[in-house]
């Protein structure tokens, strides 16, 4: 019986391919047959989502990498070269596994394999999968600011609502902003407070966190009070615009929860 080598996988998959039936569990079967091809016992999965931060991607494909060199594993799997890298930084840690650490790669789908003594032709091709990878996100990026530049002069909010308001989507699954009513009287009450002069930022966070639950640093406090999301506007990189939400507070009030700070 042929001696199988011990190997890693490492699965990411998009919401957009769940949704087209190319699941995580679709990937992974595919992964354990080709590794069953190759004669490679898979003793360790990772998988993430691409929706996940770069840093946590980055993060977790490290981690792969420590638990390889850990139990001296010379052997990881993906489905595409996509799939292990869309920038230079990991393609950099992955030229150092193969060519100086005895580490192969397998890229199932693409029946790519690379090690140190690979074919200057199969290398190069992995170097072009890397550089369109590359530019596929640079793109995606460009596409997204487009978006988000594009909402943002429509008086749209992109980001994670404040405490007092919702991120919601409507019938068209378009991303909108609407009141909290939960909270928001006590967000109103929050600055009715402040703009009298008479408690601390200290004390207003207090107040937040018997009236709605939620623990409030004194930082996020001075954030919450300096926002002027709150009546009905939108900062971003600085400068600041009217937005279509609708306002927790007046305009007046804001202003003088404002003057209030600076003679603080």
């Amino acid at each position: 019986m042929t001696r199988r080598e011990r190997a890693i996988e490492f699965d990411r998959v998009s919401s957009a391919e769940q949704r087209e039936g190319q699941s995580l569990q679709a990937q992974r079967k595919c992964i354990e047959e080709y590794a069953e091809r190759k004669h490679l016992k898979i003793v360790k999965a990772w998988s993430v989502d691409e929706s996940a931060s770069k840093e946590a991607d980055r993060k977790l494909f490290f981690e792969a990498v420590e638990y390889m060199r850990k139990n001296k594993i010379k052997h990881i799997l993906f489905d595409k070269v996509d799939r292990c890298c869309r920038g230079f930084k990991t393609a950099v840690l992955i030229e150092q596994l193969f060519e100086h650490e005895d580490v192969t790669f397998y890229f199932t789908r693409q029946n790519l394999v690379i090690h140190k003594n690979s074919p200057a032709h199969d290398k190069t091709q992995l170097y072009f999968h890397i550089m369109f990878a590359k530019i596929y996100v640079e793109n995606l990026k460009s596409e997204i600011k487009k978006g988000s530049n594009f909402r943002y002069e429509k008086g749209l909010w992109n980001y994670k609502a404040p405490l007092g308001y919702l991120n919601v989507r409507d019938e068209k699954n378009q991303a909108g902003i609407e009141i909290d009513v939960s909270v928001s009287d006590s967000v109103k009450k929050t600055f009715e407070l402040y703009s009298t002069g008479n408690y601390s930022l200290e004390e207003i966070g207090d107040f937040v966190r018997k009236t709605t639950g939620r623990k409030i640093s004194v930082r996020s406090m001075e954030g919450m009070i300096s926002n002027p999301f709150y009546c009905g506007k939108m900062k971003v990189k600085g400068a600041v615009t009217d937005g279509v939400h609708e306002a927790i507070i007046s305009k007046k009030l804001f202003d003088h929860c404002q003057m209030i700070r600076s003679v603080r």
